[in-house]
């Protein structure tokens, strides 16, 4: 469990969820291109609870989501298949899948982690063999090396003396 001011933050009601309560507000369909203006300014991860108590409509959208169920259930269609989603779970969307979500409840806890595409291209380029921390995380995902590794960042200091400001052990 996370720590209780976490926990409570995330149980409070969001702005736009109260003005959902008031006004039995449905959600238009107009939000796509808003969406994505919203989210990224200069960020290429924008992180937020899920708004409770409306259905969002079929839809698709420029980016990655990856879907966190902190707590209670989602029931979402993607690509025309039903899913239920439980506390824990996660759900991975790319750009191209058309989703419908159902309105969350009240106990209802989902944290959407809305990733730009370009950043996985930006990853994915910093990948080099001559790079020792390419080296070092494609050796931690693979798994062929079986001792312990680490990397040391010699950025303490009067850096000049240092021939390697990053040693692999």
């Amino acid at each position: 469990m996370l720590h209780h001011d976490i926990h409570e933050k995330l149980l409070a009601y969001t702005d736009r969820e109260l003005e959902l309560l008031r006004a039995n507000y449905q959600l238009c369909h107009k939000f796509k291109s808003h969406m994505e203006r919203r989210f990224f300014k200069d960020n290429y991860i924008h992180i937020e609870k899920q708004t409770r108590f409306t259905k969002i409509p079929l839809h698709s959208h420029g980016f990655i989501e990856l879907i966190y169920i902190y707590q209670g259930k989602m029931h979402q269609k993607i690509n025309e298949e039903s899913l239920t989603l439980g506390k824990g779970e996660i759900l991975l969307i790319n750009q191209f899948a058309r989703h419908e979500i159902e309105a969350a409840g009240q106990n209802d806890i989902i944290i959407n982690f809305i990733i730009k595409t370009e950043f996985f291209g930006r990853l994915m380029s910093l990948f080099d063999e001559n790079n020792i921390i390419s080296r070092f995380i494609l050796s931690a995902i693979n798994g062929r090396k079986k001792h312990g590794e680490h990397i040391h960042f010699k950025v303490g200091g009067n850096r000049r003396n240092s021939k390697h400001y990053a040693c692999h052990h």
